[in-house]
């Protein structure tokens, strides 16, 4: 155990040079999990395969954390749900990437807590980390390119004759609420740890990660936690409306329009509504409540409204039940979700890969947290994409929408700079 903390732990972990790396961040600190034996690439043609590898024999974990943590693909959970998509597949990125680690490094407050399987590796750790001296900080490009060379697959015109087509489906009964999104595509190599160690210190989030590797790389700070289980206890956290955050010290006049704005309030009810229905085919009967209704949460550009819903799993759901009611997460398809996911398969130039999965752990003894890759960019060769997208309704303008969603990828579009 090295007794003193570390001044600078996201940066700390480039002295140990891992390829493959995944840190996560909690309520005490960050994680840090490597040491990795062979990933499981997952297929969307064969979901089946990788709940059955889940069961298969595996090496000694920490103590601490028994299990798996990585990543579904939006494809990957819509095949899982027998929703099949017909999206060109235009990046080269796995359908999901899970692994079991053999090291991991707690970042906590007060202290750092190194563990490890590997014979001598934890003193190999202790002692890189010991010997860290905090450097100024580290570049996050690996060239000068400037925010320049941005570019979007969706220029307001194509975006606007989407929107009306998402309209007339909405009109026509088709669903109530649909999610359009947009990538951004960015000309050039990011440093994917610096990188993330400048997006926590500009926009902090309750669910951010990263997960590096030598092909490729997802950085996010995501807000929104889909699946919290802990033996039949499961927490669903749905965020649905976003006010544009201008000025700090205009944030309560700000909020308080935003809690009386008819079409985000409708937005979020729907949303509640949603999620509850989908806890319900998982849970017992009456143990589902909204515990927090409607709260605002605010981040470095947005406002959000955020519920917090609660029940008790039914003693025969297994993983794959879970992940079939709640994944793909209601908040970024639209409602209802089989429908609407068709549809935005329909209207949507290119496929999801990563944008609107899901990261997180899946724990030996059951317990499954997992959140909604949202606010993310992912990085690939000399290359890095950040997708956005917003709920359209009835009532919604393209304009409104279109600037709605740009605003949501502001932060991670300013590390493209």
């Amino acid at each position: 155990m090295t007794s003193r903390p570390i001044p600078s732990p996201l940066a700390s972990l480039s002295a140990l040079a891992l390829e493959n790396l995944v840190v996560r961040r909690h309520e005490k600190g960050w994680t840090a999990y490597f040491d990795f034996c062979e990933p499981l690439l997952l297929d969307r043609n064969n979901p089946s395969a990788f709940f059955e590898a889940l069961n298969s024999p595996s090496h000694s974990c920490p103590e601490s954390f028994s299990g798996w943590i990585g990543f579904f693909g939006y494809e990957f959970l819509a095949a899982n749900l027998g929703v099949p998509l017909t999206a060109e597949i235009d990046l080269e990125v796995p359908d999901g990437w899970f692994a079991r680690p053999q090291s991991l490094i707690h970042f906590l407050p007060e202290k750092t807590i190194v563990e490890s399987t590997l014979p001598l590796r934890k003193n190999e750790i202790d002692s890189l980390l010991d010997g860290f001296i905090a450097p100024s900080p580290a570049p996050h490009l690996e060239n000068g390119a400037t925010q320049g060379n941005l570019t979007c697959n969706l220029d307001f015109v194509e975006y606007q004759r989407i929107f009306r087509k998402a309209r007339e489906a909405i009109l026509d009964g088709e669903t109530y609420q649909i999610k359009i999104s947009q990538r951004f595509e960015a000309q050039f190599k990011i440093n994917p740890l610096p990188a993330f160690e400048k997006l926590q210190l500009s926009n902090p989030a309750p669910e951010a990660f990263l997960l590096q590797t030598p092909e490729f790389s997802i950085i996010s700070c995501s807000p929104e936690v889909v699946i919290d289980k802990a033996g039949s206890s499961i927490c669903t956290r749905p965020i649905g409306g976003t006010y544009q955050r201008r000025q700090p010290d205009a944030d309560a006049g700000v909020i308080e329009s935003f809690l009386k704005d008819p079409k985000e309030v409708a937005e979020h009810n729907m949303l509640v509504d949603l999620e509850r229905n989908d806890l319900s085919a998982l849970c017992e009967y009456g143990s589902v409540r909204i515990e927090r209704f409607r709260e605002v949460e605010t981040y470095s550009h947005l406002h959000h409204l955020v519920s917090t819903i609660r029940g008790r799993l039914r003693e025969e759901v297994g993983l794959r039940d879970l992940l079939r009611a709640m994944l793909p997460g209601g908040s970024i398809t639209g409602c209802p979700k089989i429908r609407t996911m068709e549809w935005i398969d329909r209207l949507e130039p290119c496929f999801r890969g990563p944008y609107t999965g899901s990261f997180g752990v899946i724990e030996d003894s059951g317990s499954v947290r997992l959140n909604l890759i949202i606010r993310s960019l992912l990085s690939i060769g000399e290359k890095c994409f950040v997708q956005a997208g917003g709920g359209i309704v009835v009532d919604s303008s393209p304009e409104y929408e279109f600037n709605e969603n740009r605003i949501k990828a502001q932060a991670l579009l300013d590390l493209l700079r």
